[in-house]
């Protein structure tokens, strides 16, 4: 109902003094209430847009950061990611603005909203490519938090998650952090979705982590899971489309060998058997 005096509002310290009063307020009926508020401020015409100032943007951080309400922080994410889809300067705008901004996207990544995980992931995958702010991203236990959210399927299953992890793997100094914080586990569950492309990724992931899982003698990850993840490339239907799939994880079945638990894991589930089967249809090499 504020239609008239919309601009004005936008731009009131008030309007700022008030989103941060909400931060601690654990009343779930306010936050609906603040959640329309929000919506109304950032789903505004692109001239009114710009009328949005950067202490209403740190508000909204601050809520997600602060807040008691799972709703409260939903709904500012919600504003947060509106105010990213109107440009795409906007990311870089944000993160010159306030500091918090990447500990911001690691936070929304807890939340139960599955499309607000989704567009964290999305954001972080891209943050991903630098290692100063990839280191960022895991000492505000990120990977924890990206981890937790694959295994418990808040996260619905898409290339920029598994990017995410692909770019972990890429780093040496990770390895072990990445093994601890069920990285794995991730990676295999990504290797029997049905998306060639999660697929051949998680698996070029999982083939770089080799020399280390043939190391491990705990009972995590489990290597009988590891071994069923790629022996499953072999029952692919179409074999000359997905042959680089399927080389890719004949390779890792050879080296995985190495270990004498996974030899035996690899004997058990048959897969020199369906190699053989495939046989004809694979190339000489």
């Amino acid at each position: 109902k504020f239609d008239i005096n919309r601009q004005a509002f936008m731009r009131s310290p008030v309007t700022v003094h008030y989103v941060l009063s909400l931060a601690k307020n654990p009343d779930p009926s306010v936050a609906s209430s603040v959640s329309r508020v929000i919506s109304e401020l950032f789903s505004s015409g692109a001239s009114l847009f710009k009328q949005i100032t950067g202490d209403l943007l740190s508000a909204l951080i601050s809520v997600i950061l602060l807040g008691e309400s799972p709703k409260m922080r939903d709904a500012a994410a919600r504003g947060i990611f509106k105010f990213l889809e109107k440009s795409p300067k906007n990311l870089d705008a944000l993160l010159a603005m306030n500091s918090q901004a990447i500990i911001m996207f690691v936070k929304i990544l807890s939340t139960k909203d599955r499309d607000l995980n989704t567009k964290a992931c999305t954001v972080l995958r891209h943050l991903s490519e630098s290692k100063e702010t990839m280191d960022r991203i895991i000492n505000q236990n990120g990977l924890t938090l990206l981890s937790r959210s694959i295994l418990n399927r808040t996260v619905i299953p898409n290339l920029d998650v598994v990017w995410m992890l692909r770019n972990i793997v890429s780093r040496a100094d990770l390895h072990d952090i990445f093994i601890e914080e069920h990285g794995v586990e991730c990676l295999i569950r990504f290797c029997v979705e049905d998306n060639q492309m999660q697929r051949l990724m998680a698996t070029d992931a999982l083939q770089i982590l080799i020399p280390l899982l043939t190391t491990i003698t705990k009972s995590k990850p489990n290597k009988l899971l590891i071994v069923k993840a790629l022996l499953s490339h072999l029952y692919l239907r179409k074999i000359k489309a997905n042959m680089p799939l399927i080389t890719k994880a004949i390779q890792c079945l050879i080296r995985l060998c190495a270990d004498h638990q996974y030899r035996k894991h690899i004997w058990d589930v048959k897969a020199a058997s369906r190699v053989l089967t495939i046989w004809d249809k694979l190339p000489p090499r």
